[in-house]
């Protein structure tokens, strides 16, 4: 009888170790979090344990990157801008890039070629002879959800004052050899023509005071001018000038703190 009732006790114990065991393995979930929680009416009885849904990870959009891009190693300097259309908001962001002076391209020279060549004492070559070519892209891209731009709403570029080709996205504006349009959205390559004797300050140098402008207009800027037309403003301008831009001189070396005016939009003169 004793041993049998020793028995029973033995086995109550090890009934009452197996549930707290049990019991204490059921409260916890990985990370040691509770799986369920009692309410505060619960009388502090324990509720069925149950297991955690794991959550579907929510997709985190990745923020792109905001302001201008670097200015490339090769580059002179570079404007940003942007442009808006009062007749239907429509907007996109403008970049050009004016790399350093270099040797004639046979591709780049090609291009003056088939603009700029007028015969005679007026083609390009006898009245630039032995240029340096100034190479620059210009492009134009929409803001995600923006209606497309109206015919009218068009956008001006400038670049240096020598002979001047383009290919891509461009519209002409007043003569052929000269500065247009560039298209919205769209993509530029344009070359313009310095002189190796001296491609900075010389006669149409790329930094010529009085001469060379930069940059992007649009008819909205002043509107009732001349040769203007549409609604879009450009605006936000944004320059980055390499350090053989700010050595050229102090005229253009003032282009990084040049304050905004809306007539003058973002454009740079020498």
């Amino acid at each position: 009888m004793q041993r049998t009732v020793l028995s029973i006790a033995v086995g109550s114990v090890a009934a009452i170790l197996l549930v707290g065991a049990l019991g204490g393995c059921a409260a916890k979930v990985t990370g040691g979090t509770s799986a369920s929680k009692s309410t505060p009416d619960a009388g502090g009885l324990s509720h069925p344990q149950t297991s955690a849904t794991p959550k579907k990870p929510t997709a985190v959009a990745t923020a792109k990157p905001s302001g201008p891009p670097p200015l490339p190693a090769n580059a002179l300097f570079q404007i940003s801008a942007t442009v808006k259309a009062g007749s239907n908001g429509a907007t996109a962001d403008l970049i050009q890039t004016i790399y350093a002076p270099v040797a004639q391209d046979p591709t780049d020279a090609a291009l003056l070629d088939s603009e700029c060549n007028f015969g005679g004492a007026e083609d390009w070559r006898q009245v630039h002879p032995n240029a340096l070519f100034l190479d620059t892209t210009m492009v134009a891209t929409m803001r995600p959800g923006s209606p497309a731009f109206l015919p009218d709403d068009q956008v001006d570029f400038f670049n240096s004052s020598g002979a001047n080709a383009y290919s891509g996205d461009w519209a002409p504006f007043e003569a052929a050899c000269s500065p247009e349009f560039i298209k919205t959205p769209g993509t530029i390559h344009g070359v313009a023509t310095v002189p190796s004797s001296d491609p900075i300050h010389g006669n149409e140098g790329w930094a010529q005071s009085n001469s060379a402008s930069y940059g992007f207009w649009a008819g909205g800027n002043q509107p009732g001018t001349p040769d203007s037309g549409g609604t879009a403003v450009v605006s936000n301008c944004v320059i980055q000038l390499s350090a053989a831009a700010i050595a050229a001189g102090p005229n253009i070396a003032a282009w990084a703190t040049q304050a905004y005016t809306v007539t003058n939009g973002c454009v740079y003169a020498a």
